[in-house]
């Protein structure tokens, strides 16, 4: 009995000492609402006050594997790292009533290339699910769309 409860301890040390080594930075930086964001790479979180967005709901951030803020959108603009309007950032065809207006997904295997998935209202000419495209390589490092509002469904 001794033996099994020192595995079941080396087996849950392993897996906290692995879910702390491949923890995601990623979505450390939140940014949301009236000018809000919260930064939770501290302990108790640190109050952000920089966000340029302005928002009831449905918006989305995405930080580097270092928890660097890269940009945030409300589903109809994206901002930048230093909260300016990315180059063509305006006019996605979020809908800001939905819930859920955007989501930022990483390209798979490339650290430079994002997905911004936006969903358009239920009803009227931007009813869908779109997505853009932005490349972190351009605009020194500040990112540009350089794909916008392609349909997926």
């Amino acid at each position: 009995m001794q033996n099994k409860r020192s595995i079941l301890y080396i087996v849950l040390a392993a897996m906290f000492i692995i879910a702390k080594l491949s923890s995601q930075n990623e979505t450390k930086k939140w940014y949301f609402g009236i000018n809000a964001g919260l930064d939770f790479s501290t302990n108790p979180p640190t109050v952000l006050t920089n966000n340029a967005m302005s928002t009831g709901e449905g918006c989305a951030s995405i930080a580097d594997a270092n928890g660097n803020l890269l940009f945030y959108t409300s589903g109809i603009t994206i901002w930048d790292k230093t909260h300016n309007i990315m180059a063509n950032g305006n006019g996605l065809l979020g809908d800001v009533s939905a819930t859920q207006s955007s989501i930022i997904i990483k390209q798979p295997g490339n650290t430079n290339i994002y997905f911004v998935f936006t969903q358009g209202g239920s009803f009227g000419a931007n009813a869908g699910l779109y997505y853009s495209i932005v490349d972190m390589n351009l605009a020194s490092g500040n990112g540009s769309v350089t794909v916008k509002n392609v349909t997926v469904f």
